[in-house]
């Protein structure tokens, strides 16, 4: 059986108010929780696609430009994404920098969202149970792919893809 995952619930200055189990922080917008998306680049600018497992709550089976990680309890953002990296993909000991920290809320959820990104050169060992499968592709082909079948994409690519784009168009006016 299955240990039942707690989170913290926060209000809007992101301080800790209580906490929760997953299954009711999904269910219900007025439970704001956190959590990390982790970007994967490799040094010529291409992307790391995530297909997520098809046993997941959330967009199971779907392709993701991100890796998701919610924060356990008293954990950090850095942490998390530094967790979700080793757990998921077998990436270790890497620099992540956050990109951006976003506020959202939607039917089924209410989160704080920090973005993160790596640069990796090297292979990933994927956990199953999370991950079906990852693949390699520029900005440009995802932009592209996401155009022409959102749908094969998580329902909330917009979120990720917006903070992205954003990110690497002011890292190029460096």
């Amino acid at each position: 059986m299955m240990k039942k995952e707690y989170l913290d619930v926060v209000d809007e200055n992101d301080e800790i108010i209580g906490m929760a189990s997953r299954k009711e922080c999904h269910g219900s917008p007025k439970l704001k929780h956190r959590s990390v998306n982790v970007f994967v680049m490799n040094s010529l600018g291409d992307i790391l696609l995530i297909k997520r497992a098809n046993n997941l709550d959330t967009d199971p089976g779907k392709w993701s430009p991100a890796i998701g990680e919610h924060l356990k309890q008293s954990e950090d953002y850095e942490t998390a994404a530094r967790r979700g990296l080793k757990e998921e993909l077998g990436i270790n000991k890497v620099k992540v920098n956050q990109v951006s920290k976003i506020s959202f809320t939607n039917a089924f959820q209410s989160e704080f969202l920090v973005n993160f990104i790596t640069i990796y050169d090297g292979a990933t060992n994927a956990d199953e149970n999370e991950v079906e499968s990852v693949r390699w592709v520029s900005i440009k082909n995802l932009k592209k792919e996401i155009s022409n079948d959102s749908k094969k994409f998580i329902s909330y690519i917009d979120y990720p893809m917006k903070h992205l784009t954003e990110y690497l168009k002011n890292k190029s006016e460096l």
